[in-house]
């Protein structure tokens, strides 16, 4: 099952605002996960459901959302993760995230390996072996990640607030060149149509991150 993602980027005292996004994320990706979604309903004709802290919900601040291989939800909020099966929550521990840690982005991999993105610990690599945080042992240390993508070569992007960075056999690439990353600006990484990933956002032109990794010399 291929993985459905979706960010949300809303300020902090927006905490029932937020809460109404999970919940709709939440029903059109449990949907769309069993083909139920119609093309010919309004919006304002779905059912709708919300689920706060008080239904299990680690935190309201739900900051992306992923699907699992298994078909649940994983949700990356300001304290933690935490899984979806349609009915409760259940907090996730991964190894070498901190209990209550922010998490501002989740990936799954093509080998279905979790890619998880902290707010100042740089990016957990876990797989049934165990976990790596790949930032850290490149020696970047307080690493904030803004957004992961994973490009048709299976190297895995990093949005930082220091840039953008290149994950590819081990070894991580720097490309200063890409400029800082603000913790207001939602970074986007998408695949270019001829080749290379563009990376942009809000007041942010599009940057063609290919063009930087030829003219690199950065490396971990």
């Amino acid at each position: 099952m291929s993985c459905r993602c979706i960010s949300l980027d809303l300020p902090r005292c927006c905490d029932r605002l937020t809460a109404f996004a999970v919940m709709l994320a939440l029903a059109l990706s449990s949907a769309l996960a069993y083909g139920q979604v119609s093309t010919h309903l309004r919006l304002s004709e779905y059912q709708k459901t919300e689920w706060q802290v008080e239904d299990g919900l680690p935190e309201n601040y739900v900051r992306m959302i992923a699907q699992r291989p298994d078909g649940q939800l994983l949700l990356a909020t300001s304290f933690g993760l935490a899984t979806f099966d349609g009915v409760r929550f259940q907090e996730v521990a991964v190894a070498g995230l901190s209990s209550g840690e922010t998490v501002n982005a989740i990936l799954y991999g093509r080998d279905g390996a979790l890619w998880v993105g902290t707010d100042g610990h740089g990016v957990i690599h876990t797989t049934d072996t165990g976990a790596i945080n790949i930032s850290e042992v490149a020696g970047r240390m307080n690493e904030r990640v803004r957004a992961l993508y994973e490009d048709a070569q299976s190297a895995l992007w990093i949005a930082t607030q220091n840039g953008v960075e290149r994950y590819k056999d081990g070894r991580l690439e720097v490309f200063a060149e890409a400029g800082m990353i603000s913790a207001r600006t939602k970074a986007a990484l998408a695949q270019a149509r001829k080749r290379g990933v563009k990376l942009g956002g809000r007041r942010r032109k599009v940057i063609g991150v290919d063009t930087l990794a030829r003219r690199s010399t950065a490396k971990w």
